[in-house]
């Protein structure tokens, strides 16, 4: 086993803990992940090839930072290494800068003492843009359980994987690995549906050539439109991904039919708003409302 160390330096504040705390209750990313209370230990898909990140937090909320390793079987380049960081920046959204929410959100007060409590906050969004755009289409009319037995499957059957200590840690796979020849029937034992297999690998045939820089920094309903192009995806899905997947929060995914009993929970002590007051409340949050959503 080889190993690298880097640190990353996350943009204040920024507090470990609560993004452990989400992580610890989060499964739709079909990855074995281990939670500790200062640590995260997960396998990422690296091409073809799985790469343990372990990650510990040595700061303080104020003044954070991550001391991190990479366990691979063959040691990393240069390049490879500034991969695996990056996607661990976006992945964690080390980078967002919380105080313009925070300045709207202190002047809400039925919403500050939320925003108070999840302090330090940044929005943990899944391991692989291709992994967010998978879940979509194999949540869609499937028990949260199952569905996220379909995703470890997934993982299991067609992810890379890592031995370390006698343990095999598989990483959520690549779209090339959808591509294989027996994927399609790895696929279906895995989510015991033909229709999202043959939405899957078209999926993952898109995402071979996805320019993802292009998704992150685009105008939202350009990027929106290229998700609902996708087999499988319609609002909702398109939606989702656009927030969970790319971290996009200038608008708020108004399908999700949890979100107005969320809000409602929130502004009117479970008594349901409506629609266009939930629209209201979250418009004054402007570019950050999807912050305000998540």
């Amino acid at each position: 086993m080889e190993e690298t160390r880097a640190r990353l330096e996350p943009k204040a504040p920024f507090d470990f803990a609560q993004s452990l705390a989400f992580l610890r209750r989060f499964e739709a990313d079909g990855v074995a992940k281990t939670v500790g209370e200062r640590t995260l230990e997960l396998p990422l898909a690296l091409g073809g090839r799985a790469v343990l990140a372990r990650l510990e937090s040595v700061g303080t909320p104020e003044r954070p930072a991550l001391e991190v390793r990479l366990v691979s079987a063959q040691a990393l380049s240069s390049p490879e290494r500034a991969a695996i960081l990056d996607d661990l920046r976006f992945f964690l959204s080390l980078g967002e800068d919380l105080e313009p929410f925070y300045a709207l959100a202190r002047r809400d007060d039925a919403f500050w003492p939320l925003a108070a409590k999840l302090y330090g906050y940044h929005p943990v969004k899944f391991p692989s843009l291709f992994a967010c755009a998978c879940w979509a289409l194999v949540t869609q009319r499937t028990p949260n359980g199952f569905a996220y037995r379909s995703m470890r499957a997934i993982s299991d059957l067609l992810g890379p994987r890592l031995e370390v200590g006698g343990t095999r840690l598989p990483a959520f796979p690549a779209p090339a690995a959808f591509l294989a020849p027996d994927a399609p029937a790895k696929l279906l034992a895995a989510t015991n549906n033909t229709r999202k297999v043959a939405r899957l690998v078209p999926i993952a045939r898109a995402f071979l050539d996805a320019d993802e820089p292009f998704l992150q920094s685009a105008p939202y309903d350009e990027a929106y439109r290229w998700l609902l192009g996708l087999p499988g995806l319609g609002p909702w899905s398109a939606e989702y991904v656009m927030l969970r997947g790319l971290g996009r929060y200038e608008r708020s995914p108004w399908t999700d039919t949890w979100l107005l009993g969320g809000v409602s929970q929130v502004y009117a002590g479970g008594l349901t708003l409506s629609r266009g007051d939930a629209r209201a409340l979250a418009e004054g949050y402007g570019w950050h409302q999807g912050l305000w959503v998540h």
